[in-house]
């Protein structure tokens, strides 16, 4: 019976990305065996990983590529959340632009805020 592979979640994504980014900016780029030497992953899985394929990386695996890119387990994490944060806030522009579109329809949000009170008024038995 063939395994499920673990999903990509967007943390997994951004881990990978750290650690690609930390290898990339060693003077000299370890190759596939190399790391897989110095990790015990095999290559086609290492390779899997940089390509996000066949399953997010196990707990193990993060941690390895981790500790021979001389990197904190905690600190990617770290980082990986803060990534996450930034992305989901929502820019400054989108922001202007839900303010305007507020704006618009203002007097849509007015109404709708009325009749809501008007029928928590009847509710209570005052209209």
């Amino acid at each position: 019976m063939a395994k499920t592979p673990r999903v990509w979640s967007e943390l997994d994504k951004a881990i990978m990305a750290i650690i690609i980014k930390a290898r990339d900016a060693m003077p000299q780029k370890p190759t596939l065996r190399e790391t897989e030497d110095a990790t015990g992953i095999s290559r086609s899985r290492v390779s899997d990983l940089y390509h996000e394929k066949n399953g997010s990386p196990s707990l193990q695996e993060f941690i390895s590529l981790c500790l021979v890119y001389g990197l904190l387990p905690s600190n990617v994490l770290e980082e990986a959340n803060q990534m996450l944060q930034k992305k989901a806030q929502p820019s400054d522009e989108d922001r202007a632009k839900l303010a305007l579109e507020r704006a618009q329809h203002a007097a849509e949000y007015g109404l709708a805020a009325m009749e809501g009170e008007k029928r928590h008024e009847e509710d209570d038995g005052i209209a």
